[in-house]
C-alpha cells in the first residue's frame, strides 16, 4: 500500500514583519538587560544618590521592564514563526509597559517622561505590526 503525504506550505514572512521582529528582539533584549541592571543598579557608588521613594520606584520599573520585554519577546518570536497570536501577546507587553510606567512614576513629570519613551517606541512598533498583520496567514 502506497501512502501519500501531503505538505501544506508554510507562508513566508514579509520582509517588513521580518525587519519589525528583529527590531523588536534587539529591544527587548535591551529592555530585558536595562530591567536587571535597573534592579541592582542603585547599589553602585559612583551614582548620585536618589531620593528613597524614587529609588524603590526605579527598582519597580526594573520588574516592569523585565516582564514586558518577556511578553514582547515572545510575542515576537511567535510573530516571527507566523502566529498571529504573537500580536496579542506583545499588545499585553506594551500595556503592561505603558499601564505601570504611568503609575510607577506618576508624581514625577520628567522621570515619567523619560521612563515612558520605550513605550512609545512599542506603541509605534504596535500599530506597525497591525498594520502589517494582514500578511500574516490564518
Amino acid at each position: 500500500m502506497k501512502t501519500h503525504t501531503i505538505t501544506i506550505p508554510k507562508g513566508e514572512r514579509s520582509r517588513i514583519l521580518s525587519v519589525l521582529c528583529i527590531m523588536t528582539f534587539i529591544g527587548s533584549t535591551l529592555g530585558l538587560i536595562a530591567g536587571v541592571y535597573g534592579l541592582n543598579s542603585f547599589t553602585f557608588d559612583f551614582l548620585p544618590p536618589m531620593e528613597g521613594a524614587l529609588v524603590q520606584k526605579s527598582r519597580n520599573y526594573g520588574l516592569v521592564s523585565i516582564i514586558s520585554a518577556v511578553l514582547t519577546l515572545i510575542g515576537a518570536s511567535m510573530m516571527w514563526d507566523l502566529n498571529r497570536s504573537g500580536f496579542w501577546m506583545y499588545l499585553v507587553g506594551i500595556i503592561t509597559l505603558f499601564s505601570m510606567t504611568m503609575l510607577i512614576f506618576w508624581g514625577y513629570p520628567m522621570v515619567l517622561f523619560l521612563h515612558l519613551l520605550p513605550a512609545f517606541i512599542g506603541i509605534f512598533f504596535l500599530v506597525m505590526y497591525f498594520i502589517h498583520i494582514k500578511k500574516i496567514p490564518q
